[in-house]
């Protein structure tokens, strides 16, 4: 079974976040970050600006991992300094806490990883890396939780507690030519109360073969399917067939798409225009 790492990060450090994913898999693991799955301008505009309903998909996102890491550029050493993270890390790690006391497979030791450090060892020759020791915090251990949570961050527990509700999640099977459409699926998702698992936003596949990993990717790909309520298969048309009889098929054409919505405005050439309109027949 593939171990999922939830990557948690101050939103001043997104630059970071493909290096990030690239620091997980090269450490053997399985990276789910929430900008890579949602989109910063999509799910903040779907939730009405709500920064609190966000906050409720990276909760939803978390729930589906097995460890919970931190990448920041603090040099946090003591639990005085967890001050230093922004308060959408801190309320994340409140509810990994939570999580971890009624699932005992998740791990409590939240890792800490400097932004500097992850890169130097990004920067390393294949032959000259090892595997080194991630700096572990125990967070989620009685005392320190409580410190956490009463002592500390008052108002980041009480909106924790108010979110404990968790969104169910649904994995979207979408051929590669069609992933240029992924914003609308997603928006179909939002307006479903459901987050989007896209494997090819996620956990892209390219990221795997360039770390030597390709022929873990499918096993990776059916363990995250394993995680998620349910399966959309997104198609051009009824008439294609999918790989099995799982889940819902969505049509790409009743997402809202503004080649299907305005054809004469969209299509370029009549050719494309044609094209376009034996799609909306099929």
């Amino acid at each position: 079974m593939n171990k999922f790492i939830y990557t948690a990060f101050d939103g001043d450090d997104m630059l970071y976040i493909d290096m990030m994913r690239d620091f997980v898999v090269q450490h053997g693991f399985v990276p789910l970050n929430p900008e890579h799955a949602f989109g910063y301008y999509v799910t903040t505009t779907m939730h009405s600006n709500s920064k609190k309903e966000v906050m409720r998909d990276c909760f939803a996102l978390s729930n589906m991992c097995d460890e919970f890491w931190v990448f920041t550029n603090h040099k946090i050493t003591k639990r005085n300094k967890l001050n230093l993270l922004s308060e959408g890390v801190l309320a994340e790690m409140i509810m990994w806490c939570r999580k971890c006391s009624a699932d005992i497979s998740k791990d409590p030791k939240i890792k800490i990883i400097n932004i500097k450090e992850m890169i130097s060892y990004l920067q390393k020759s294949d032959a000259s890396k090892k595997k080194n020791e991630l700096k572990e915090m125990d967070i989620c251990s009685t005392s320190l939780s409580t410190v956490l949570e009463k002592n500390m961050f008052e108002e980041l527990n009480q909106f924790v507690e108010k979110s404990e509700m968790i969104r169910k999640a649904v994995f979207i099977n979408i051929e590669d030519k069609n992933y240029k459409y992924i914003d609308w699926v997603r928006i179909e998702a939002y307006k479903n109360d459901l987050i989007p698992i896209v494997p090819q936003c996620i956990i892209p596949r390219p990221v795997f073969e360039l770390n030597g990993k390709s022929k873990k990717y499918q096993k990776i790909v059916d363990d995250l399917i394993g995680r998620t309520n349910e399966i959309w298969t997104i198609v051009e048309s009824r008439k294609e067939k999918t790989k099995d009889g799982n889940g819902s098929v969505k049509l790409l054409k009743e997402l809202g798409l503004p080649k299907f919505q305005d054809i004469d405005e969209w299509a370029i050439t009549t050719k494309e225009k044609l094209e376009n309109l034996n799609s909306l027949n099929k």
